[in-house]
């Protein structure tokens, strides 16, 4: 009788661990974001925003291909973008794609990370 007690005790304690686990790891996967960060040696132009050198967060929802890209710095927004999202591996960590417009200005059309890549929206 007591070894039925205790298999009953522990199985009831299991259950309400692997329960109270998975209500409270669900919120946390909700509010995921996805983020990279990359460093320009220029000033670029990204949805027609020009961004300074420097290093920038970028984060994303969701799995694609479709996502909005958010950059940051010094957790300050500064611009909002479509983008599509390329799960491939890459050769390059941070590489950068640009265009170059009429005096010299660069816009951003794609970065590339060891396992994804980001590609921009034509900018006009």
């Amino acid at each position: 009788m007591k070894t039925n007690f205790k298999l009953i005790t522990g199985m009831l304690f299991l259950s309400v661990t692997f329960m109270s686990l998975s209500v409270l790891t669900q919120p946390v996967a909700a509010d995921e974001k996805d983020t990279e960060h990359i460093i320009f040696t220029e000033p670029i132009m990204v949805a027609g925003t020009m961004l300074k050198a420097g290093t920038y967060k970028l984060s994303w929802e969701g799995p694609g291909p479709e996502v909005q890209v958010t950059f940051s710095k010094n957790s300050k927004t500064l611009v909002t973008t479509a983008a599509t999202l390329v799960l491939e591996a890459g050769q390059y960590d941070g590489a950068v794609k640009v265009r170059t417009v009429a005096g010299d200005s660069k816009i951003l059309e794609a970065i590339s990370w060891k396992k994804k890549s980001l590609v921009f929206q034509p900018q006009s």
